[in-house]
């Protein structure tokens, strides 16, 4: 087949970004030798990812393997809070020559959601809810919709974050953040109750800001009275 000639002849470093969006390589296949598991360092992502090891085939391996060990790689990094090295895998697969539509959907296919959550719920944690942000701002770019790679633990950790912002009076923040994650098609209902919400920045004198709030709670297109709730 063309893409496993192609995939056999790249060498054996993982695109960077800037390598997969200027010249777009071939994927390349995972580095191997006599040995079944050897450490990733031809990767070259980063220092840190010298410490993980992977078992890789002595055969030059299919398209479907390598979609399969790149995908758990990206989830295990993403796992330990290295959001942005995956990202790196991701990108430089997704934008790789080698791979075609089928290919990229079998790639998103086989992402951990679970691991993905754990990471992201972590990250959070750390007081890094922006670098959150910008990564499922990237995950969206790429076509991966970040609503499927999120789950309890993940929202949990999303909503926390939020409510941090309102705590300590960061509203323009938090109704900005509530903008960005309803057009990745998260339920804001989950994230912040709605009715409190809505009240607590009428109370803080930001009727402009409760309207933004409340526009993707309730879409004025199903309601009879969208203001109504502040007449109460």
């Amino acid at each position: 087949m063309a893409v496993v000639a192609v995939l056999a002849a790249s060498s054996s470093h993982l695109p960077t970004l800037s390598n997969a969006v200027t010249r777009r390589k071939s994927l390349p296949p995972p580095s191997s030798n006599n040995a079944d598991c050897k450490t990733l360092d031809p990767l070259r992502l980063s220092p840190s990812l010298l410490s993980i090891k992977q078992c890789v085939p002595s055969a030059a391996p299919s398209t479907s393997h390598l979609l399969k060990h790149y995908a758990r790689l990206a989830s295990k990094l993403a796992l330990t809070g290295r959001l942005h090295e995956f990202l790196m895998i991701a990108e430089g697969i997704l934008t790789s020559d080698a791979i075609n539509s089928v290919d990229s959907s079998r790639f998103i296919s086989r992402i951990d959601a679970k691991l993905i959550s754990g990471g992201i719920a972590a990250v959070i944690d750390d007081g890094r809810l922006e670098d959150v942000i910008d990564f499922l701002g990237r995950l969206d770019k790429l076509g991966i919709r970040p609503f499927f790679l999120l789950d309890s633990s993940a929202i949990k950790a999303i909503r926390d974050g939020c409510g941090r912002l309102m705590h300590h009076g960061s509203l323009e923040e938090f109704v900005r953040l509530m903008e960005i994650f309803a057009g990745y098609g998260l339920f804001i209902k989950d994230i912040s109750d709605p009715g409190g919400t809505i009240k607590f920045l009428v109370e803080k004198c930001k009727p402009e800001m409760a309207v933004r709030f409340g526009i993707h709670i309730f879409p004025i297109h199903k309601m009879d009275k969208p203001f109504l709730f502040f007449n109460r």
